[in-house]
């Protein structure tokens, strides 16, 4: 399969920005994705990236291809965004291989490379449009979600002279070290894997009936419901509750940063009365 070839085409050039989003991400289903050599692969994330960049108008963010080994020690991420750079980064093996980090010590080959590179695709790109969202402040436009992140930021200890983005993910990299569920309950990391899962699900829920079932799509699902249930079920057993992971976030995180944000509780009682009134801002 030439990707390079099909991008190029004059009748894929011509289709709408959605309809470009359904034929390139058709091509991850495993009976399409099998026939990409791997080294394509960076092509097909390229290309959806650009499709994304068009859709959600976040301006053109670049795929950059880091070495295999590159901070393998150092920083945990298969895929990462330089928002200020308006870089996307990711390492060669992940990419071609699915080498992925498990901690700072072990590597493993993720056998459902197709599904998780898309996740991955759909999850940094919720980023983008947060960090937007964020950086505007005009709480007239901002949605639940985005609102929940800034509600976030005002609860840290900020320091002087050293940029917010800089000390939020110094803080991220932290809790992604030592607390893992306290990584995940931050609001925007919350909403972006919330966000990515579901648009992958819509995604095999059209590739599925067009192509068949997809072994690795059934093993994506497992592995995200198991990690879920693996961090609610520490959580519980610590505190004696009997919280789902979606529960942990509403009942248990987001009040706190609510009440450590707010005033009083008169203001906690109007905080969630406004996030209730909002709607999620992504669409499909």
């Amino acid at each position: 399969m030439n990707l390079k070839e099909i991008f190029d085409q004059k009748q894929y050039k011509r289709l709408s920005v959605y309809q470009k989003e359904i034929f390139v991400t058709n091509l991850f289903h495993s009976k399409w994705w099998d026939k990409i050599p791997k080294q394509d692969h960076i092509l097909l994330l390229k290309e959806l990236q650009n499709v994304l960049s068009n859709k959600y108008r976040n301006g053109q963010y670049q795929l950059i291809v880091l070495p295999s080994d590159y901070q393998l020690q150092e920083c945990l991420f298969e895929m990462i965004t330089n928002v200020y750079e308006k870089r996307i980064l990711m390492r060669k093996s992940f990419i071609e291989d699915g080498i992925i980090q498990d901690g700072y010590d072990d590597i493993y080959v993720l056998d459902f490379l197709n599904v998780y590179l898309l996740d991955c695709i759909y999850h940094e790109n919720y980023h983008i449009i947060s960090r937007q969202q964020s950086i505007l402040k005009s709480s007239t436009i901002l949605e639940r979600e985005f609102l929940e992140q800034l509600l976030w930021c005002l609860t840290l200890n900020r320091k002087e002279n050293i940029p917010i983005m800089e000390q939020i993910g110094s803080l991220e990299n932290d809790l992604l070290e030592k607390d893992v569920l306290g990584y995940y309950m931050i609001p925007d990391e919350y909403y972006a894997h919330r966000f990515a899962y579901e648009q992958v699900a819509r995604i095999f829920d059209r590739t599925i009936s067009l192509y068949g079932e997809d072994e690795n799509f059934r093993k994506y699902i497992v592995d995200v419901k198991r990690e879920q249930s693996v961090l609610a079920q520490k959580y519980n057993n610590e505190h004696g509750t009997q919280y789902t992971f979606d529960e942990l976030y509403e009942q248990i995180y987001l009040t706190d940063i609510i009440r450590s944000s707010a005033k009083d509780e008169e203001e906690v009682k109007e905080v969630y009365q406004k996030l209730k009134e909002r709607k999620h801002f992504i669409k499909r």
